[in-house]
């Protein structure tokens, strides 16, 4: 046998100013009041006739004839008003009526078109029938002052009950469909949004990997520009300080001649051309340190003891203008690089916070144990003769900064600092290569070089580096534990 649906019960308003219209309306609609003891009449009178139940063609009285006895809740309403005011209540309480039938005529308040106007304003969901006879207004009448609405029916009097017990389940069922059509046009609302947030993070994946593809692309296209680059200079300077010999060493015999010996003003043309070419033969060392790319030979160093014979060779480039700190750590750092490697970088970075505060400023030097950050992109290891890579710790890099209170860098001047031959100096001040070695330098022992500046306030470089595992480190210079603290204002 079919299952039959199971749902709450309607609710259904009956407004009429007729008390025995509510009675007959009960006797048609309200199954559990009547129908139950005419049933039993039928049993009694017929035999059992459960077999009626699946014949549709002989419904009992007071029942769907496909979904057995209908299952509502009839509440009765005697004036337009009190059936306004029950509308409004249920609609507040949760619990909206699904078909409400109206009288035409009920004086001597509301008549049956105002009270559905009035109701139909409230609830957008009641279907409304009226309960008119022939002498009531006409349909063109009702439709001008309602107009077309598949929520408001009319049914004559005096009505067959079969009648308005099938309005009754039709209009109920529509009801219930149109509730079900709603959950489901908001499950699907739902789903569409779930889909919408599922494919926009998708597509945020999707561009951070295409952003970080790009990158990784731009440090390789930028690393090997740098090589070629590096390697052209290097031929070139190669060449170059061979001719800068030349004039050098011609020089200083036409110079030191006995011809010579009372000719100042020569003597001093002389001198400039000697600076001249030692000024051009200290660019070109630069360009070749620049170009070079044989394999560098690795050490273990202690960062704390080296840090510190940086910080007393850097004393005499800061005079009293300068504030100069530094900060350090006190448990032992190693790492693994060549062994001048952070001479140039505390070197290149110092004397470039020095010369972007020609009044004086602050300069401060920070080194510190960093855990590895997860959107830090480290680069292969290159061109570094090691013995075993696993003794590089895992977790945690060397961070070294550099912050001072100088001019800052521009934001157009930013993305251009670490090209070769760039520089923002004087002319005659910089050959535009200290930053662009530091780089290279760095990439080469596998760590990464971030400049930070705004322009007028100050710029930060920070260095990070592979770290040591402390207990696989030592073997390189022992540290001189009996130093002071590096924490303190030099």
């Amino acid at each position: 046998m079919p299952h039959r649906l199971n749902r709450q019960r309607d609710r259904i308003l009956v407004i009429d100013d007729t008390e025995a219209i509510h009675e007959d309306f009960r006797r048609i609609l309200d199954y559990d009041d009547f129908d139950s003891g005419l049933l039993e009449m039928e049993s009694d009178l017929f035999g059992d006739l459960t077999a009626v139940d699946d014949n549709p063609s002989c419904p009992r009285l007071g029942t769907d004839p496909v979904k057995g006895p209908l299952s509502v809740d009839l509440d009765s309403a005697f004036q337009g008003q009190q059936g306004y005011e029950m509308v409004r209540q249920a609609i507040a309480e949760s619990k909206p009526y699904s078909v409400a039938f109206v009288d035409m005529r009920m004086p001597p308040g509301w008549d049956g078109l105002k009270t559905i106007s009035e109701i139909l304003k409230v609830d957008s969901n009641i279907h409304a029938v009226i309960c008119t006879a022939y002498s009531d207004r006409s349909w063109g009448e009702i439709l001008k002052q309602l107009g077309r609405s598949d929520r408001v029916l009319i049914l004559k009097k005096p009505f067959d009950n079969v009648e308005v017990s099938q309005l009754v389940s039709a209009l109920t069922e529509k009801v219930r469909l149109g509730k079900q059509a709603a959950l489901r046009m908001c499950d699907l609302e739902q789903m569409v949004r779930l889909r919408t947030e599922e494919l926009e993070r998708a597509n945020l994946a999707r561009e951070k990997a295409q952003r970080e593809a790009m990158e990784s692309e731009r440090q390789v296209m930028h690393q090997q520009k740098m090589e070629s680059l590096g390697r052209l200079a290097g031929g070139i300077a190669h060449e170059f300080q061979h001719s800068l010999a030349v004039i050098q060493s011609h020089v200083e015999i036409v110079r030191d001649s006995p011809a010579m010996a009372n000719q100042s003003d020569e003597c001093h043309m002389l001198d400039i051309t000697l600076d001249a070419t030692q000024k051009a033969s200290e660019i070109t060392r630069r360009i070749l340190e620049f170009g070079r790319t044989e394999v560098l030979q690795a050490s273990d160093v202690h960062v704390q003891h080296a840090m510190r014979n940086i910080i007393e060779m850097l004393s005499p480039v800061f005079g009293s203008q300068y504030q100069t700190t530094f900060t350090m750590p006190t448990e032992d750092l190693w790492v693994e690089c060549e062994s001048t490697l952070l001479d140039q970088l505390m070197m290149n970075f110092c004397t470039n916070s020095r010369d972007a505060m020609p009044d004086g400023g602050r300069i401060h030097v920070a080194v510190t144990k960093e855990p590895k950050r997860d959107v830090q992109t480290q680069l292969p290891v290159r061109g570094i003769s090691r013995v075993d890579s696993g003794r590089i710790d895992a977790d945690h890099s060397l961070l070294i900064e550099v912050t001072d209170s100088g001019c800052g860098i521009s934001d157009d001047n930013l993305h251009r600092v670490l090209d070769p031959f760039f520089t923002m100096k004087q002319r005659g001040k910089g050959t535009g290569l200290g930053l662009a070695m530091a780089q290279s330098l760095v990439q080469r022992h596998g760590g990464t070089i971030e400049i930070t500046s705004t322009s007028g306030e100050g710029t930060s470089v920070k260095v990070r580096l592979p770290l040591l595992i402390p207990s696989a480190s030592g073997a390189g210079i022992t540290p001189n534990r009996t130093l002071p603290s590096l924490e303190s204002a030099s």
